[in-house]
């Protein structure tokens, strides 16, 4: 599940993001540094130059909605290990703090495994996360998912993935965009991404009995093909930004280089999907609301 992080991309941030969306651009001016004591990341708020999008506008970003308070779990292409909408693992629910919305509620368990001794309990989305290759014109997504944790005394060792921005082709499975829970050396939950130590460091803690929101942006390249991820994280109601490897914007290879290279040449190899879930170490259970792919954050949001 590890990766390496790449070396330094000569480009700046402000220059990689230039385009991502049609109508928003992401401030960065020291004014809109905020203070982020409460989970430990360090952070800036996302500011948007001009004023609050349209349902209309958000539409038309968006590439995916799984839409689970209306549509269940019928937005998915894929339910692994387990084809039946209702069956073992897949339960939909009342929302925990209530408001009358319908959330999934994934429960992993001994023998709910696929390809190994792992027990799991995801969804995955069409193949949709797409190269030049493929007719994607710049390769940046925004995915974002909303979470409820449960209370638990996790060990030393126990991760669980919840969710991964790009599965499959063109590397052998994940790429670097996994992103699962583990133990913080306090106590309590933070999130890893692609099982590397180093990449969110201890940093980011997910509190337990509330909905956090989460938001990845990246370009889906090899690092040779300009690829970056960035993160954000929603835990109290704003949304702060999580560093990778010491930067906002980290220059890393979202996809394990070497493996299927040929996809940035040939558009017959298959895109990659995204998965949300429970997929770990120990069987576990967590409540997911909101399921976004998009061309830009505010699409993407899963809290709104």
């Amino acid at each position: 599940m590890g990766e390496s992080p790449g070396s330094t991309d000569p480009e700046s941030g402000e220059q990689r993001r230039g385009g991502l969306t049609r109508r928003r651009v992401i401030m960065t001016a020291a004014g809109v540094i905020a203070t982020a004591a409460a989970v430990g990341v360090a952070t800036r708020i996302p500011e948007w130059l001009e004023d609050e999008p349209t349902g209309e506008d958000l539409a038309a970003d968006r590439i995916f909605d799984a839409d689970i308070n209306e549509r269940g779990l019928s937005g998915y292409a894929k339910l692994i290990p387990d084809d039946n909408r209702e069956g073992l693992g897949y339960h939909l629910v009342p929302d925990p703090v209530g408001g009358g919305r319908q959330v999934v509620r994934f429960t992993s368990q001994p023998g709910l495994t696929l390809g190994n001794e792992f027990p799991r309990s995801m969804v995955e989305t069409e193949p949709i996360i797409k190269a030049a290759a493929h007719g994607n014109d710049n390769d940046v997504y925004f995915n974002g998912f909303s979470i409820y944790v449960l209370d638990d005394d996790f060990e030393q060792d126990t991760w669980i993935t919840v969710f991964t921005g790009g599965y499959g082709p063109p590397a052998n499975g994940a790429s670097l965009l996994g992103l699962m829970l583990v133990r913080h050396p306090e106590g309590g939950l933070m999130l890893r991404m692609g099982d590397d130590p180093q990449l969110l460091g201890d940093t980011v803690r997910v509190p337990t009995g509330r909905w956090v929101g989460v938001i990845q942006a990246y370009k889906y390249a090899y690092e040779s093909n300009g690829g970056w991820v960035e993160m954000w994280i929603n835990t109290d109601g704003q949304w702060q930004e999580v560093q990778i490897n010491g930067e906002n914007q980290a220059t890393l290879d979202v996809m394990r280089p070497g493996v299927t290279d040929g996809w940035y040449r040939d558009a017959s190899v298959p895109a990659s999907f995204s998965r949300i879930g429970v997929y770990g170490s120990r069987p576990y259970e967590a409540f997911f609301a909101s399921h976004r792919i998009a061309r830009s954050f505010d699409a993407a949001d899963p809290l709104r």
